[in-house]
């Protein structure tokens, strides 16, 4: 399958679901994150090899695992990061009342490490 076919099929899969956010400023798309809801300690179901597998979850669960952020690039971004994420919180807190916590995995490419990120949702 090519890869564009494959991206195709996650994202659309993932907007199904609603398991995608979407990030809209005027008319530029600065981001959008993709994520799962599952319990704590289900969270390595979601850290695959195959990126866009696209794996069940469980709407009910105390955490969300964010799988991909995807941004645009604009130099302008850094100021937005702190609306987008207030934003993203807020949609799930809303939309997930049973997750207390919010996961993600960052590389960063100049030091090459890893880095599991958590936030406590109040």
């Amino acid at each position: 399958m090519s890869s564009k076919i494959m991206y195709k099929t996650y994202y659309n899969t993932m907007l199904k679901n609603k398991r995608l956010m979407p990030f809209v400023i005027g008319k530029r798309l600065v981001c959008w994150i993709t994520f799962y809801i599952c319990n704590e300690g289900e969270e390595s179901k979601y850290t695959r090899d195959d990126m866009w597998s696209i794996e069940k979850d469980n709407p009910d669960g105390n955490l969300c695992w964010i799988d991909h952020l995807i941004t645009d690039h604009n130099s302008s971004n850094p100021k937005l990061s702190y609306q987008v994420w207030c934003r993203f919180k807020d949609y799930i807190k809303r939309s997930f009342p049973n997750v207390k916590k919010i996961k993600w995995n960052h590389f960063n490419k100049k030091t090459n490490k890893l880095t599991r990120w958590i936030c406590t949702l109040s």
